[in-house]
C-alpha cells in the first residue's frame, strides 16, 4: 500500500472518528442537512414496520419525526431493491445513519478516483489531483449533500468494470444491480450489456444480475410484499417525476417545443436506445467497457429523461480521465482545467443570479463536458487514455 492510499484512509477514518463523536452528542442531525438520504431511511423504517414505504402519508409521518419542517414529505421513488441496499444504515436512528452513510459515500468516491485515476494511466505522483479534482466536482459535493444514493451508483459502476476485468461474474451481477439503483441514468448500460454478453459469449455476468435481482424481489415480497406493490401503484398512479423540470435535454427540448405530452421528454433517450443498438450490431471486443464507457455515460447522461445536477457524479470517470491528460502535460492542457472550472462557474452563478431560476437551465452540463472530453482525446492521443489494466 502507497503513501497516497494510506494518507486517504487516514483521513476518511479520522473524519468518521469526529462524525461519531458528533454524533453520540447529537450534534449532527443539526449540522447535516436531512437531504434526499430521509427518503431512503423513512422508507425503510416503514419497511420493517410492515407498511407501504412508497405511502405519502406514512413517509410524512416518520420524516416529521426526525426534524422535515414542510407539509409534504420527500417521497421515495427509487425502486424496492434500493431499500435492501439502504437496510444497514435504516437500522440506525437517522442521526447516526445520516453521518455513516456520508462517510461510506466519501470512501467511495476517493476510492473511485483512486482506481479510476491508475486505471486511465495516471502517475501514482499526481494522484492527488484525480482525488482533488472528485471531490471538488460540483455533483460530487451536492451529491454528498443531499446523502443521494448516485454515488452508489457509481461505486457499482467501478466494481463492475473491476469484476469484468477479473471475471468475477458474482460481483459484476451484484454491480449491476447497484447501477440499476438509479436505472434512468446511464440507461444504455443496460443495452450495452445485453449485447456484449450475446457477442462475446460472457453471459455469467447477466445471468448473476437477473438471478440477484429475482433473489432480491423475491426478499421483498416474502418480508413485506407493500414494497413491491406499493411502487407499482405509485407509478400507474402519480405523475412523479413526469411533473418535474429536470437539467435533461428531453425537458428542454419539452420546454422549447411548448409541449404539453410529456413524451417529447423520453424523445433524445429513445434516439440514443436506437443509435446503441445500431452500434451493437458491429463487433463488440472484450475489452470494449475499458475502450467506450466515457462514451457510454456521455451518451446516456445527456439523453437522460430525468436527472438532476447531482445525478452528474456518474461522469466522474470522464473527469477523471481529463484530468490524467492535464498531468501529463500541465503546460499544453491547462485548458482542461480551465474548462472544467468555468462549467462549474456557470452552474453556480445562473444558480444565485437567473431570476426564477430552475435546474433544467443546466441541461448543457453534459454536452459541455462531453465537448471537453472530446477535445482532450483528440489532443492527447496516448496509450493511457483507455481503461485497461
Amino acid at each position: 500500500m502507497n503513501i497516497h492510499r494510506i494518507t486517504t484512509w487516514i483521513l476518511i477514518f479520522a473524519l468518521a472518528a469526529l462524525f461519531v463523536f458528533k454524533t453520540d452528542r447529537g450534534y449532527l442531525a443539526a449540522q447535516i442537512d436531512l437531504g434526499d438520504f430521509l427518503e431512503y431511511w423513512s422508507a425503510g423504517r416503514i419497511f420493517l414496520s410492515d407498511g407501504n414505504p412508497y405511502s405519502s402519508s406514512e413517509l410524512l409521518r416518520i420524516q416529521q419525526r426526525v426534524g422535515l419542517q414542510r407539509p409534504s414529505p420527500a417521497m421515495m421513488w427509487s425502486p424496492p431493491w434500493a431499500i435492501l441496499f439502504m437496510l444497514p444504515f435504516t437500522l440506525l436512528p437517522f442521526g447516526i445513519a445520516r453521518g455513516i452513510f456520508l462517510l461510506f459515500e466519501i470512501a467511495i468516491i476517493a476510492f473511485a478516483a483512486c482506481r479510476l485515476w491508475t486505471k486511465f494511466g495516471g502517475s501514482k505522483n499526481k494522484l492527488w489531483i484525480g482525488v482533488l479534482g472528485a471531490f471538488l466536482f460540483l455533483p460530487s459535493l451536492l451529491a454528498l449533500h443531499q446523502g443521494q444514493i448516485n454515488i452508489l451508483v457509481l461505486g457499482g459502476l467501478i466494481a463492475f468494470l473491476w469484476a469484468i476485468e477479473t471475471k468475477r461474474n458474482l460481483i459484476g451481477g451484484l454491480a449491476t444491480i447497484a447501477i440499476a439503483l438509479k436505472p434512468h441514468l446511464i440507461h444504455l448500460f443496460y443495452i450495452f450489456l445485453l449485447f456484449w454478453s450475446w457477442k462475446v459469449r460472457r453471459w455469467r455476468t447477466l445471468i448473476w444480475a437477473f438471478t440477484l435481482l429475482s433473489f432480491s424481489i423475491s426478499i421483498l415480497c416474502v418480508i413485506n410484499p407493500k414494497a413491491v406493490l406499493g411502487y407499482i401503484t405509485t407509478l400507474e398512479t402519480s405523475p412523479g417525476p413526469l411533473e418535474w423540470l429536470t437539467p435533461s435535454s428531453g425537458v428542454a427540448l419539452m420546454l422549447l417545443t411548448s409541449s404539453e405530452p410529456n413524451l417529447i421528454r423520453f424523445v433524445p433517450m429513445t434516439a440514443a436506445w436506437i443509435l446503441a443498438i445500431l452500434l451493437c450490431y458491429r463487433s463488440l471486443p472484450e475489452a470494449f467497457w475499458s475502450k467506450y464507457l466515457n462514451l457510454i455515460l456521455l451518451l446516456s447522461m445527456a439523453t437522460t429523461p430525468f436527472c438532476w445536477t447531482s445525478d452528474w457524479v456518474v461522469l466522474l470517470p470522464v473527469v477523471i480521465q481529463t484530468l490524467v491528460w492535464f498531468s501529463v502535460n500541465p503546460s499544453r492542457n491547462w485548458w482542461i482545467v480551465a474548462a472544467l472550472g468555468f462549467i462549474q462557474f456557470a452552474i453556480i452563478f445562473t444558480a444565485f443570479n437567473l431570476p426564477n431560476y430552475n435546474e433544467v437551465y443546466n441541461f448543457w452540463v453534459p454536452f459541455a463536458l462531453w465537448a471537453v472530453y472530446w477535445l482532450g482525446n483528440k489532443t492527447n492521443r496516448i496509450k493511457a487514455n483507455a481503461l485497461s489494466a
